[in-house]
């Protein structure tokens, strides 16, 4: 399989949760993703970082990820979990759920063809 085929087969595993969910929130999510792969806690600002959003709109894509926004009726996939940091309870951490666990798996299985 070529590497397009590739990336068609993983937009493909994403678009099974809803279309035109835009690219900088997929990437919200693998960044989580990568940042659990790699033992590492993110915290909500740590995301704004990565991403290059403001805290805003961090939160807006966790949230999506999470709960979703029950106003307008979106999101709400629970595939991120967020909690608070016991030693600063300011700080609102994310990482993968079991469910986010599964999708991730599933996009990087669509590379090992």
């Amino acid at each position: 399989m070529t590497s397009v085929s590739n990336l068609i087969a993983a937009y493909k595993v994403v678009d099974e949760l809803g279309h035109k969910i835009p690219i900088n929130m997929l990437n919200s999510l693998l960044e989580i993703a990568k940042s659990d792969q790699d033992g590492e806690t993110l915290s909500i600002h740590g995301l704004k970082e990565r991403c290059g959003l403001t805290y805003a709109e961090a939160a807006r894509h966790v949230y999506y990820w999470e709960i979703g926004n029950r106003n307008k009726n979106c999101g709400g996939h629970e595939l991120v979990k967020v909690y608070v940091n016991e030693e600063n309870r300011q700080l609102k951490l994310v990482k993968l759920s079991g469910k986010g666990q599964k999708l991730i798996d599933r996009i990087e299985s669509c590379f090992d063809r």
